[in-house]
């Protein structure tokens, strides 16, 4: 649940050097504590849960902020995870699902997501395409919530029933 850590490489396949001093960040954490199945979700700032979860389907693990703050000098218009909780149905088969703030003022309304579409049969809910497989989301007050899908996920309607059934609590707080 982190971004790894990348390399650019030159056409001559040689290593291109970093830069020496510290630059604009290109992602930015809240301070946050893990879980993971069967352990419960801790308390934190911001609460995901999802109710009729189809059978076999597990909350398997998930990240909470323990704090809120405001994130500045992130590059373009930024989000920051307030929650996150991974769903397995197979093996193989999962569904991650996040509550995305506002990082220079959480609780204000988020920036809108980029190649969003609404999805038509299901009103309230957008979708845009991205590398592992379809990404859907939905707005409510002062968040997005999203969900995400394994590549090779075989049901499609799965990330839309977790995603209409998540319940999300954000207690705004300051460390």
């Amino acid at each position: 649940m982190h971004c790894p850590e990348v390399t650019p490489f030159a056409a001559s396949g040689e290593a291109i050097s970093t830069q020496s001093k510290p630059g604009v960040p290109l992602t930015s954490r809240l301070p946050h504590a893990t879980w993971a199945h069967p352990q419960c979700q801790p308390q934190g700032a911001c609460r995901l849960n999802t109710t009729h979860l189809r059978l076999g389907t597990v909350a398997w693990e998930g990240a909470v902020a323990t704090a809120t703050s405001s994130v500045h000098r992130l590059l373009g218009r930024a989000l920051v995870s307030c929650a996150e909780t991974v769903y397995i149905h197979r093996v193989g088969e999962y569904v991650t699902g996040a509550v995305l703030l506002n990082s220079s003022r959480p609780g204000a309304a988020p920036p809108a997501l980029p190649g969003m579409k609404p999805l038509g049969e299901h009103p309230g809910i957008f979708q845009a395409s991205s590398s592992g497989g379809p990404a859907l989301a939905r707005r409510i007050p002062g968040a997005w919530v999203v969900a995400t899908t394994s590549e090779n996920s075989g049901d499609p309607a799965m990330p839309i029933e977790i995603l209409e059934h998540m319940r999300v609590t954000i207690h705004l707080h300051r460390p």
